[in-house]
């Protein structure tokens, strides 16, 4: 795979990309990566996404992340997300945000956290909300603890509380 040209990789059809064996992937440079399109990457299967090294993750557009389905997210490793850009992360839909696994989104950083949007945190379910890591509800803006919801607040644990910068 390594020797196919970025347009032959971009030639691939949904079904040839999600047919592509973990291996196969895995030799695929990050301009070939990212020579593919949207719906190339939205057919990967959760094995493939599972198997993306953290140099190819990154080499995504915002485009191409966004096109990950919540499945695909929801089998991403601590690795994988903690390697996000904070562009990536803001461009994640609410539901991809949702989808990603607790130990996911406990891998979030400090920027990755405040990178995410107002739209992004209010959409948030209780689950994910009391996921969050209590040192990462302390970097939060004030615009994202007010985008929180009462359900939200109130899903918060006691610890969670004394770390969010609510009354700020």
């Amino acid at each position: 795979m390594k020797g196919l040209t970025t347009a032959a990789v971009a030639a691939l059809s949904t079904a040839q990309a999600a047919a592509l064996t973990t291996a196969q992937l895995a030799a695929l440079g990050n301009s070939q990566i990212g020579a593919m399109s949207t719906a190339q990457v939205g057919a990967l299967t959760t094995a493939q996404a599972k198997g993306l090294s953290v140099t190819s993750l990154v080499a995504l557009s915002t485009s191409q992340v966004k096109a990950l389905g919540t499945s695909q997210m929801n089998v991403l490793d601590a690795k994988q997300v903690s390697a996000l850009t904070t562009a990536q992360v803001s461009a994640l839909t609410t539901a991809q945000v949702n989808a990603l696994s607790s130990t996911g989104l406990q891998a979030l950083s400090a920027k990755q956290v405040t990178a995410l949007t107002t739209a992004q945190v209010a959409a948030m379910t209780t689950s994910t909300v009391q996921s969050i890591e209590k040192a990462d509800l302390a970097v939060m803006t004030s615009s994202q603890i007010n985008a929180m919801t009462t359900a939200q607040v109130a899903a918060l644990t006691t610890s969670q509380v004394t770390r969010c910068r609510l009354l700020i």
